[in-house]
């Protein structure tokens, strides 16, 4: 046999040595020198039975037949394909009560690791495979909370979900799949192993099931904030391309939809994120090692064998995203109407233009046309794919962006001064225009024209929260208005009325621009109105911050307030 003559070329065999090498091929590393010696001092007694002397010497035999190869304080079993299979044979012969004795053993330090991990590359021993199954029973070590959940434990089990992912899988989702959010929560010092455990076993199809509902069930009970961390890891799972999963799309579906229909808030706001990935269409990216478990070969996770199958995935993932849009509770539907928002260019660039169309028809039906984040994406697609896209395609593009454009005054404001997208324009002579700015004004004046008292009456609107283009609004609603007092006067009561029912998140930059304006023409008007801010108590904490919208030089130390 080939094994007898890296062994033991032309010599003899000789039965301890044998003993020796077996005990040695069980661990992926083996401290032997200085103070790592206690390791080869446990294999000798508790694994061999041998004297330490007859121990050394048949690791010196080794030593200098290349079949140990010495790494600083540390020997292994070289070629591995031998050390594979000495490892088999030993486990092989093991009694099960003492493989399983021998497995729970309190070791030296790191050497349960290192047994661990070449048992690892026994997936395909039946004895393995088998001894693996007992330790995961309810009853067993690795079947109990307090064990996977220590440091130790939880990385032995890391290495043993590479020899029975079913009995691992199935241990992890009795343990941890009935306990609340607020319990997961607290599980610490052996998560970051068992979400490396779980993202092995996601990895293949016959347990992608069950091991991704545990690694959601962390995900929704996350306490890491690292990349790899849970949520990371299952939103991954969803990707068309790089997945990290054997998993075909229905079975993933399948998931989502457990997600979605789960009692824990949590859970069905992760299940909403996981079909916004499940919808991207560009700039993957994976880290690599999960593909390769044990001794198998390199693995490979899912890939379409036709467009369709892509299709098919990215309709079923829009009809839930669009159904989540418009029957689901706020917080649901505004990161659906967020996450489709997101994809539609890249939708766009793959000709689902059907399936966009009956979800933008059915959200603006049942919620009403503004959708100021999915106007701008289809913006974004006529400016930066216009070219690419043929003139009946951009005809449909400046259609759905008409339906979008908001019909009613209040979204008007949101749209062209609260929260306008970022759009500037390169001119011929290379300056950039503000494309939201110069908008912004073209409001201003059409409120003026037409809706000049709806803006008084809706004043908190511009006063609180983000104003992207709040002070240039401002500005020239300042410069075109023919009565600046009774404007100023209504800021005033405003700010005020907001003062009594307290609320901070106040903005000052529309009342900046209007200042600004109108102290040009008027400035004892805005000294009046600054005098007025400051003596009184509700308001007069903006005093200072408004000051910083005008020139201070130009205003008169005193003057008669009309305010109070």
């Amino acid at each position: 046999m080939l094994i007898d003559k890296l062994l033991w070329g032309r010599n003899e065999q000789d039965v301890i040595k044998r003993k020796v090498i077996s005990a040695c091929a069980l661990f992926e590393h083996l401290g032997f020198d200085s103070e790592v010696s206690e390791q080869r001092q446990y294999v000798t007694e508790n694994i061999c039975k041998i004297n330490n002397e007859d121990f050394y010497e048949a690791c010196q035999y080794f030593i200098d037949r290349g079949i140990l190869d010495v790494r600083g304080r540390f020997i292994r079993v070289t070629p591995q394909p031998l050390a594979i299979r000495l490892t088999a044979e030993w486990w092989k012969n093991c009694p099960p009560e003492r493989a399983y004795q021998i497995v729970t053993s309190d070791m030296r330090n790191g050497m349960s690791e290192a047994l661990c991990d070449q048992m690892a590359k026994l997936h395909f021993l039946p004895k393995a495979q088998e001894l693996t199954n007992s330790l995961c029973g309810e009853q067993a070590p690795f079947g109990q909370a307090e064990v996977l959940n220590s440091e130790k434990g939880s990385r032995l089990f890391r290495s043993l979900v590479e020899v029975n992912p079913r009995a691992t899988a199935r241990a992890l989702y009795r343990v941890f799949g009935s306990m609340s959010i607020e319990e997961l929560l607290q599980v610490g010092p052996g998560r970051r192993n068992l979400i490396w455990a779980l993202e092995k076993l996601c990895f293949w199809e016959e347990t992608f099931e069950t091991a991704s509902k545990t690694l959601a069930l962390f995900a929704a009970a996350e306490n890491e904030s690292w990349g790899n961390n849970a949520t990371g890891q299952f939103l991954q799972l969803f990707h068309f391309v790089l997945s990290g999963t054997q998993a075909p799309p229905e079975l993933r579906i399948r998931i989502l939809d457990y997600c979605l229909e789960s009692q824990f808030p949590e859970l069905r706001l992760l299940g909403v994120e996981a079909l916004g990935h499940a919808l991207q269409t560009h700039h993957f990216n994976r880290m690599i090692g999960v593909e390769r478990q044990g001794s198998r070969p390199i693995q490979q996770e899912w890939r379409p064998k036709t467009w369709d199958e892509v299709f098919m995935y990215w309709r079923c993932t829009l009809e839930r995203l669009t159904q989540i849009a418009v029957e689901n509770c706020e917080e649901m539907s505004e990161k659906a109407l967020e996450l489709i928002a997101q994809n539609i260019r890249g939708l766009v660039s793959y000709g689902r233009v059907e399936e966009i169309e009956k979800s933008l028809r059915t959200i603006t039906d049942e919620n009403g046309p503004f959708w100021p984040s999915a106007l701008g994406s289809i913006k974004d697609t006529i400016k930066f794919d216009g070219s690419k896209i043929p003139e009946e395609g951009l005809e449909r593009l400046r259609k759905w962006a008409g339906w979008l454009q908001p019909d009613n005054f209040v979204d008007q404001i949101k749209l062209y001064v609260s929260i306008p997208k970022w759009d500037h324009e390169k001119e011929e002579d290379g300056h950039y225009i503000d494309i939201s700015a110069e908008k912004a004004k073209e409001f201003a004046l059409h409120t003026i024209e037409n809706n000049y008292d709806k803006l008084l009456d809706n004043l908190q609107l511009v006063l609180t929260g983000e104003q992207r283009k709040g002070y240039i609004f401002g500005h020239e609603i300042g410069r075109l208005v023919k009565d600046s007092y009774s404007l100023l006067s209504k800021i005033i009561s405003s700010l005020q009325e907001m003062a009594i029912k307290a609320k901070l998140d106040v903005n000052l930059s529309f009342v900046g621009g209007v200042l600004a304006a109108i102290q040009s023409n008027n400035r004892e008007l805005v000294t009046n109105f600054l005098e007025g801010v400051s003596e009184d108590p509700n308001i007069n904490q903006f005093t200072i911050e408004l000051t910083r919208f005008i020139n201070i030089s130009n205003v008169s130390p005193h003057s008669n307030n009309a305010y109070n």
